[in-house]
């Protein structure tokens, strides 16, 4: 196709079709939301070893660290 041709489509498109055309495009890449509702939140210190963790919370990994975290 070419550019005059692809030109001369645009200029015929109506404006509510190009914004159809757009918020499609838009969407189309967009990722679903999870549905999961629980939230972690972790303490912000760094264990060389698995920490003894606080009733309610739980040892994690993240990279080198071990910290515990909680859902709430």
């Amino acid at each position: 196709m070419t550019i005059t041709k692809q030109a001369r489509i645009l200029d015929t498109m109506k404006p509510i079709q190009f914004a159809i055309l757009a918020i499609l495009a838009a969407v189309a890449g967009v990722k679903a939301a999870t549905t999961d509702e629980t939230i972690e939140i972790c303490q912000k210190i760094c264990h060389d070893e698995e920490p003894v963790c606080a009733e309610g919370w739980y040892p994690v990994k993240m990279g080198v660290c071990w910290t515990c975290c909680t859902e709430i």
